[in-house]
């Protein structure tokens, strides 16, 4: 199977659009007469898939603006200015995803096995840098720094008497 998304947010300026793919596909090897052959074994699949998605949680609605609000100092109108400066280059969070992965049963149903390993990593992730209040009274600005990377292995094995027999 196979999915193309194009998501949009208002929350983003320079970068509002972005396209995310996704694909798996995945093979039954106990169809195949060698494996059939094989009287222990009763069922075999692997699958692997690809997938990226999109992020903009961190982000509130005017992060990409440097907004001033409405304000009074000595009962006169005033300005005062958002302490975060707005950065109108904020992109997407993305996060990719590769998962390979194997299950089957064995011996009449009595052994169950799963193994999948994967490789999660996000880029550009959205983050409040701080800056020197020298750059006009603003302490922060929202950026697109760094990535973290996830991978490991999930087994599970099942072990036990099938119901089923006589």
């Amino acid at each position: 199977s196979a999915s193309l998304r194009h998501d949009g947010s208002s929350k983003l300026k320079n970068f509002r659009y972005a396209w995310f793919p996704a694909v798996s596909a995945g093979y039954i090897l106990s169809k195949d007469q060698f494996i059939q052959s094989q009287w222990w074994i009763d069922f075999l699949k692997i699958r692997a898939s690809y997938g990226m998605t999109g992020n903009i949680r961190p982000l509130g609605n005017f992060d990409v603006y440097s907004l001033a609000g409405k304000q009074t100092y000595l009962n006169e109108p005033a300005l005062q200015l958002n302490p975060k400066l707005g950065n109108p280059d904020l992109q997407w969070e993305r996060t990719k995803q590769y998962d390979f992965g194997l299950e089957g049963t064995f011996w009449k149903d009595r052994i169950q096995l799963t193994a999948e390993y994967y490789v999660k990593k996000t880029d550009d992730l959205i983050t409040n840098l701080r800056i020197p209040t020298s750059s006009g009274g603003f302490s922060t600005q929202g950026a697109n720094l760094g990535g973290m990377l996830n991978k490991g292995l999930d087994l599970s094995i099942t072990i036990g008497n099938s119901s089923t027999q006589t």
